[in-house]
């Protein structure tokens, strides 16, 4: 009887580890696709925005720009990602917010 219990043990062990490292399998390519749109949002952000003159994405005034735009949202946890995606992309010297 233990042995059969045993077993089962097992199985739904092994079952739990395969569902966990396929949702992990599909979380990371989920995350790798919204850095990748994220990364191409703000390098492309000029070109959705008014049509005036618009600073390019690699100025101080572009930075800034977006920087208050994301406080503007109020929301910390997008603009953590969006920052970190610009951190590691573009401008690895931005300060933290």
């Amino acid at each position: 009887m233990d042995s059969s219990n045993d077993r089962d043990v097992l199985v739904a062990e092994f079952w739990r580890e395969c569902s966990i490292r396929r949702t992990c399998t599909l979380l990371e390519k989920q995350r790798q696709l919204l850095r990748e749109d994220i990364y191409d949002l703000v390098a492309h952000i000029a070109l959705l925005v008014l049509p005036m003159e618009f600073p390019t994405y690699k100025s101080e005034q572009y930075k800034e720009i977006l920087i208050e735009a994301l406080e503007r949202l109020g929301d910390d946890a997008f603009t953590k990602l969006v920052l970190d995606v610009v951190r590691k992309e573009k401008w690895p010297q931005l300060p933290p917010l």
